[in-house]
């Protein structure tokens, strides 16, 4: 019995070491297929924002805004902008051809909060199947949606502000 328990330990080191041996070996292999440092992979642009004297302009630079992810990190920026003092926004959808029920509910989102913050939203350059989606959920009814973006700037100029239900 006793020189089981002696086999049993020389068994039990074998494998601790042949399970340290591959995890190290594991480590190594991972390490060098790792991906380049962190400060050389560059994050997608989703936005672009420029002011256009009181309005911040922003431009949807993704064709479809269908992910979760970068539907929540526009919807972030954009209720950043509000509290960073932000009361005419203008977003324009210039070659975006499909939103999804996310990237509605983030506008809808965004348009509580200028209304709270006694701000103005507009949107511009809306697609055909982007303004067919809005309008299919009454969405079209909530916003104050312009041709382009110069019809937009100049409405803020005018002062029009829409009907608020």
């Amino acid at each position: 019995a006793q020189d089981y328990l002696v086999k049993s330990e020389v068994n039990q080191n074998w494998i601790i070491r042949s399970v340290q041996h591959a995890i190290a070996r594991g480590a190594a292999r991972k390490a060098e297929t790792a991906l380049p440092a962190k400060a050389e992979v560059k994050p997608r642009q989703l936005i672009d924002v420029s002011n256009a004297g009181a309005v911040c302009v922003v431009r949807i630079l993704e064709t479809r805004l269908l992910d979760a992810g970068d539907v929540a990190l526009v919807g972030e920026k954009l209720l950043r902008l509000v509290d960073t003092g932000c009361r005419k926004l203008l977003l324009s959808f210039s070659g975006v051809d499909y939103v999804s029920n996310g990237a509605l509910s983030a506008l809808v989102a965004v348009r509580r909060k200028m209304l709270l913050a006694n701000g103005v939203l507009r949107l511009a350059n809306l697609s055909a199947s982007v303004y067919e989606h809005m309008s299919c959920r009454q969405f079209h009814k909530l916003f104050d949606i312009r041709d382009d973006e110069e019809s937009a700037l100049i409405s803020f100029q005018n002062r029009q502000e829409p009907a608020r239900d």
